[in-house]
């Protein structure tokens, strides 16, 4: 029969840049309850040092969490989303701004299987800055009483959907080539520390010996090992392995 994609969860995010949040933010924020009544969501303000790293807000079926990515990929290194931010300011921080939606709540709105939630994806985003918003200060005492911030009704009209690039295809390879080359002069650097050794080109020929040796004990001809991620890459990018 046919295949029926079933997402047990979806993520959908903009990333933006300019606005840059403070401690103080986290009491404008206000979201919507099951039954939309408004109140203070459950809540963690996260920080690196003395920085403001980002919000999450709720822990059920709807999860939001606003971030600062570029500071996370420099902690957890690049993941590739720079590569769809084309010509960004790189001296100011890009922000992620993210909802997160459990089965159960793509059930409630009716978007349970895969294509659905391709064509829904702008109403997820339409409900997730619906279900949470910023506001700005007022003299109410109430939080959810005070009018919306300018930033937020921009947010809630963005087009969600990912850009068109003919270049992303050459840029993410290049970003693995630099990620390995990366792994590989940090992997060489510690063998030299413990072989006490200080030249690359003498360490890397202790790595020759080293790697024929490991190669030849656990049986596997390292061309195959080498055909296998072939395989793997050639399956993602839709080509011929070589």
């Amino acid at each position: 029969g046919p295949v029926v994609l079933i997402p047990s969860r979806i993520d959908v995010c903009a990333d933006i840049q300019g606005w840059r949040p403070h401690h103080a933010d986290f009491q404008r924020f206000v979201c919507r309850a099951r039954y939309r009544e408004l109140h203070q969501p459950d809540a963690e303000l996260h920080g690196f040092g003395n920085e403001v790293s980002g919000f999450t807000f709720g822990k059920g079926a709807v999860v939001a969490r606003i971030y600062n990515k570029t500071l996370e990929q420099t902690v957890h290194r690049d993941t590739g989303a720079s590569l769809l931010w084309g010509d960004y300011d790189r001296d100011q921080p890009v922000w992620r701004i993210e909802f997160q939606f459990r089965r159960k709540a793509l059930i409630e709105l009716q978007v349970p299987d895969g294509p659905g939630v391709l064509n829904g994806r702008q109403g997820l985003w339409r409900y997730g800055t619906d279900w949470l918003s910023l506001r700005q200060r007022s003299s109410h005492q109430k939080p959810s009483r005070w009018p919306e911030d300018p930033l937020w009704p921009w947010l809630r009209s963005l087009a969600i959907g990912l850009p068109c690039n003919p270049l992303i295809r050459r840029r993410i390879r290049e970003a693995n080539l630099s990620r390995v080359v990366s792994g590989l002069v940090g992997y060489l650097s510690s063998l030299g520390a413990l072989t006490q050794t200080d030249d690359m080109v003498r360490v890397m020929n202790n790595a020759l010996v080293l790697g024929l040796r490991y190669v030849d004990e656990r049986g596997v001809p390292f061309d195959r090992l080498v055909n296998r991620k072939a395989a793997r890459h050639a399956a993602v990018w839709g080509e011929t392995a070589v």
